[in-house]
């Protein structure tokens, strides 16, 4: 069964044609159909739904959108679902349907259950890669992490109920210089908890981890310095693996799954770097180019003038053309990325989605012409960047860095706040809004704690059904709520119809913070009408003098609870029963 407003936008498509094919092209009129809106009304007195498409035909036409709408609105007032239409404004059509077509689609939510928005697979197929956290093997997550990857994580949801066949993918960078520095920090320790007298070191990683993975290797090695000397290579691969196990812990924690890890080190033993260096080149867009300056923020005595290979990323409006060997002969970490997405596209995705942080938004060029050039344009990508989360506790900001030891990881979080609330909260905000986690906020039970509100509303529509003794078939789509008059009854309708096309909005605009708000919303109009029926009898949800009300109303508490289960589960969040 359609949507409700994919029935309205084939509804006015039918009009729309009927109306105007004599006077406008077939493909034309297909255009201005997806192209118009299609909104839910703001109040009861402007109808169920407004549609924009006389705005859209107004220059096809030479005519002014209040004309169009009033040939339209004489072609739409004899549709036996249609109960009138008026204009709005200067030639919105607002349209007022019969209450059964209502009821239908309201009923609709009860029989799809947690299905409800959903479209199979055989109906869309489309492949979707999103790589997302990709976080350094250095260390635990942090917050900032965390944050990404719930995002991204529900956006990989959004996709998969819309019928994608989504990849989470995590990208392993196993062999940068970042490595280097770990090992070195590890091993420092080792000599460290030994005894052996070493000069100070301005170590790069010095949290608690660091102290912890050293002392696993000493008791692997029988606390022998020498094999460890010896078997950098084995050091190497144990601390990797160490590190990966911990940031898998941590996915875990977050209830987040990658189906793929691609690790750098792979990328180095296929002929991806070959390969994807050999078909830029042949198509003139690598070259060799003499380097003046040493690289942003490296300034050393020893620099000197030399020729290296880059990419001529200013072919695609880049600043500056990029470098992809060291003077050393090693490719840089562009070049790694170069490899990386020729990989992505050989596997023929779709899109691909990247998530980034908001402090890597000056890479976004160079990726979206790499991936440009190697897909020669035919590869959709989107980056998709989140800003940065600041940590309160008790008033005060916290600070955290891998580096300094001042790290305050996700299991520390953990141990303070539930998941449910850190995948809630990490979503009450845009993406690229930065972002403020305040505990002691999110603990309050109240209306300021925004899950609490939403499941607060959901276990109070659960209650009554389960509570009361009257026979209702929640499923028959023949039962018309025709006594939900009220405004807010009305306006909660509309809104409940409305998820279909929150979740639409999500993957044009890669926003999940839009569900959230969504939710917020039904909670916030359901709690609303519950409490007017605290100081008014007749707008109870049980009326003991009215049968037919009191069913209407149940049917329209359980849509409620089954619209906000849909979307909690979608985040990935537990439903609670009671509270």
């Amino acid at each position: 069964m359609l949507d409700f407003y994919s029935y309205v936008r084939s509804l006015v498509g039918g009009f729309l044609f009927s109306c105007f094919l004599d006077y406008i092209s077939h493909d034309d009129l297909s255009d201005v159909l997806e192209r118009s809106e299609v909104v839910s009304a703001k109040k009861s007195a402007y109808g169920d739904v407004s549609v924009n498409i006389a705005f859209l035909l107004s220059k096809l036409l030479s005519k002014s959108p209040k004309e169009i709408a009033n040939v339209l609105i004489q072609e739409m007032g004899d549709h036996p679902d249609i109960n009138y239409c008026l204009i709005g404004g200067i030639g919105f059509i607002n349209i007022f349907f019969n209450t059964n077509v209502i009821s239908k689609f309201c009923i609709n939510i009860n029989s799809s259950g947690l299905s409800y928005g959903s479209i199979p697979v055989d109906k869309n197929g489309r492949k979707v890669n999103i790589e997302f956290v990709s976080a350094n093997p250095t260390g635990p997550l942090h917050i900032g992490h965390v944050r990404g990857a719930i995002i991204s994580d529900v956006l990989a949801n959004v996709f998969t109920i819309l019928g994608y066949i989504v990849t989470r993918e995590y990208y392993v960078n196993d062999a940068g210089v970042q490595i280097d520095k770990l090992v070195q920090s590890v091993l420092f320790r080792c000599y460290e908890i030994l005894g052996l007298n070493l000069e100070h070191q301005c170590l790069e990683y010095s949290g608690d981890y660091i102290v912890d993975i050293a002392k696993l290797i000493l008791l692997k090695s029988n606390n022998n310095i020498e094999y460890i000397s010896m078997n950098e290579k084995w050091i190497r691969s144990f601390i990797l693996e160490h590190m990966m196990s911990l940031i898998r812990k941590d996915l875990e924690s977050l209830r987040i799954k990658h189906d793929v890890f691609v690790y750098e080190t792979q990328l180095y033993q296929s002929d991806d770097f070959e390969d994807s260096i050999s078909l830029l080149t042949d198509k003139n867009l690598v070259k060799e180019m003499l380097i003046t300056e040493p690289p942003k923020g490296k300034k050393d005595e020893s620099w000197m003038t030399r020729e290296a290979l880059v990419f001529k990323s200013t072919d695609f409006g880049d600043n500056e053309d990029r470098i992809l060997k060291k003077a050393d002969g090693s490719w840089t970490y562009f070049a790694s990325d170069i490899a990386y997405h020729y990989n992505k596209i050989k596997r023929n995705y779709d899109l691909l989605i990247l998530s980034l942080g908001d402090d890597h938004k000056g890479y976004a060029k160079r990726i979206y012409s790499v991936v440009e050039a190697l897909s020669d344009k035919k590869q959709n990508m989107y980056i998709n960047f989140y800003d940065l989360v600041n940590f309160f506790e008790l008033g005060e900001r916290v600070k955290m860095s891998k580096r300094s030891g001042k790290f305050f990881g996700l299991q520390d979080l953990l141990d303070i706040v539930d998941i449910d609330t850190l995948r809630f909260f990490m979503l009450t905000r845009n993406s690229n809004v930065t972002l403020d986690f305040d505990i002691d906020k999110v603990k309050n039970d109240s209306k300021d704690n925004m899950l609490f509100y939403v499941q607060y509303a959901c276990v109070r529509a659960r209650s009554v059904i389960s509570k009361t003794n009257i026979e209702v078939d929640y499923t028959d789509d023949s039962f018309d709520l025709y006594a939900l008059v009220s405004d807010v009854e009305r306006n909660l309708i509309r809104i409940l119809l409305k998820w279909p096309i929150v979740l639409r909005s999500v993957e044009k605009t890669y926003e999940p913070s839009k569900i959230v708000f969504y939710l917020y919303d039904v909670a916030e109009q359901y709690n609303v009408f519950w409490s007017m029926g605290k100081s008014m009898s007749n707008m109870r949800v049980i009326v003991s003098d009215d049968l037919q009300l009191t069913k209407a109303r149940l049917v329209l508490s359980c849509a409620v609870k089954n619209v906000i289960s849909v979307g909690l589960e979608l985040l990935n969040i537990t439903v609670q029963k009671e509270m």
